[in-house]
């Protein structure tokens, strides 16, 4: 009962937009009991927003696997690994002039372009629980109109990112993420979530690709034309 009361807490604070007294409560949750799950789920969570997926993963190893996939499968990739081209007592590759034995051995840290897309999935993920339900069904609703006639058009609606990204960012489900869970982010991935809320969105006709390299975008809505280096998405989408 005492974990049960704590997780409530913690979540009644988490509304409120308070998300470093909710970690709080979150923790003595699992002071009075490690295993219990919405509490390692939550906290899980915190560690990840934390850019902790270590100390994300150990959370979660102490729950049913099936529990806590989503979450398990988004930290896995970010775990950071040691350079494999760099001995123990090589010079460290940061810049320091220490041996990498004694500097980042055992504690690299992923780059901010490596970890861009991580932070977009703390945001959605807060977004599918922010009181969303009403914006998303609605999203979905609407966007099936553009899928299709299948039975099971709305459901898949609901998974489309087109929807996901519109209750992020004209829905405000960012920015509430931003200024209730930013006192939790590493400090230039709060720098990062501040510039997109500042970036004026439009959509873009995807007009050309070279995977790997980039892409070359329409502006729908003035008509300009954007030539955008990119590695990632380049490789899985198409004109």
């Amino acid at each position: 009962m005492t974990a049960a009361a704590y997780w409530f807490r913690a979540n009644a604070l988490d509304r409120l937009g308070d998300a470093l007294s909710a970690e709080k409560a979150l923790e003595k949750a699992l002071d009075a009991d490690s295993h219990f799950e919405p509490a390692v789920l939550s906290l899980a969570e915190y560690a990840s927003t934390r850019g902790d997926a270590v100390r994300g993963l150990s959370l979660l190893g102490r729950i049913d696997p099936a529990a806590g996939a989503d979450l398990r499968n988004m930290q896995e990739p970010c775990i950071p690994q040691d350079r494999p081209d760099l001995g123990r007592n090589d010079r460290c590759w940061c810049g320091s002039g220490r041996k990498y034995k004694v500097c980042h051995l055992g504690r690299n840290v992923l780059s901010l372009e490596e970890r861009a897309q991580w932070l977009y999935q703390k945001a959605s993920g807060y977004a599918a629980t922010a009181n969303s339900a009403d914006l998303i069904l609605g999203l979905a609703r609407t966007r099936t109109a553009h899928l299709g006639d299948r039975d099971d058009v709305l459901s898949k609606a609901f998974d489309e990112p087109f929807v996901s990204d519109v209750v992020l960012f004209e829905g405000g489900k960012f920015a509430e993420f931003v200024s209730s869970h930013g006192p939790l982010l590493p400090a230039d991935e709060l720098m990062l979530a501040q510039q997109w809320l500042l970036v004026e969105r439009s959509i873009h006709e995807i007009e050309s690709v070279s995977p790997g390299e980039g892409m070359s975008l329409r502006d729908i809505c003035t008509g300009d034309r954007h030539d955008i280096k990119e590695r990632s998405a380049s490789r899985q989408l198409t004109a």
